[in-house]
């Protein structure tokens, strides 16, 4: 069963995720395998018998991990004949356990500076509402189906305001509206950024932060500070581009 924070994955906030609902907490339904594919085993040293086999029985082999030093264990046991996936924390631990130690960067301090867009655009609903809960920040959805005149009025309110959040109207219904909210969304953050040109640019979503990245062409992207975990300050490799932060939709703001 894979558990977040103790808690079924069906039972959190990703079993109403509008394009990719966890339906089930099983890891064999998740990876849409059946127990013949899919061996389980409980400790980073039965996975070292199992790789040292060389030959599975199975084709997917899936360890118990709970904490950070299983994950390392587990990553220290990836021999060169078996093909590692998983998150990025796992990538870092086998990174680690071949000698490679990660840049220290993290504990910045995530500074709002006028002309900061805001741009919400994750499906998970959090509860973290923190950050519209400043007087220095003015709240916009993309409401409108003109989006010239809804990006030209979050530039209006850029010139007024420290910080402007830009998100979708209401939660959507259906995949196929969640594709529509996405797409007008990605477009309203373009036009503001090509026309207004704002200091800092914070994405909330990954999928949201990969499109708008993609639709401004910055094809470089350059890691220059770590504000708290999963929260990072990027440069864009391109003329005149602004300051870049994103975050996963189902992570926190880091409480500063």
């Amino acid at each position: 069963q894979l558990l977040v924070e103790g808690r079924a994955v069906d039972r959190t906030q990703f079993a109403a995720d509008p394009e990719h609902p966890r339906t089930t907490s099983s890891v064999v339904g998740l990876l849409g395998a059946d127990m013949r594919q899919v061996r389980m085993v409980k400790t980073a040293a039965e996975f070292a018998r199992v790789a040292s086999e060389r030959t599975f029985a199975a084709e997917v082999v899936v360890g118990n991990c709970q904490s950070t030093a299983e994950i390392k264990a587990y990553a220290s046991e990836v021999a060169s004949h078996v093909l590692a996936a998983g998150a990025a924390e796992f990538f870092e631990a086998i990174l680690e356990s071949h000698g490679f130690q990660p840049r220290e960067f993290c504990g910045s301090q995530l500074n709002r500076v006028r002309g900061t867009l805001i741009v919400r655009g994750t499906a998970a609903k959090q509860g973290d509402d923190r950050i519209e809960e400043s007087r220095d920040l003015f709240c916009a959805t993309c409401t409108s189906d003109d989006l010239q005149r809804a990006s030209e009025e979050v530039c209006r309110q850029l010139n007024a305001h420290v910080c402007v959040t830009l998100a979708s109207a209401a939660p959507p219904a259906a995949l196929a509206d969640a594709h529509q909210l996405h797409v007008r969304l990605v477009e309203c953050a373009r036009r503001v950024m090509v026309q207004c040109k704002p200091k800092q640019l914070w994405i909330e979503g990954g999928r949201t932060a990969s499109s708008i990245v993609r639709s401004l062409g910055w094809q470089r992207l350059i890691a220059e500070s770590c504000f708290g975990d999963g929260v990072v300050g990027l440069k864009p490799d391109a003329p005149l581009a602004p300051a870049l932060v994103v975050k996963p939709g189902s992570y926190r703001w880091p409480s500063a």
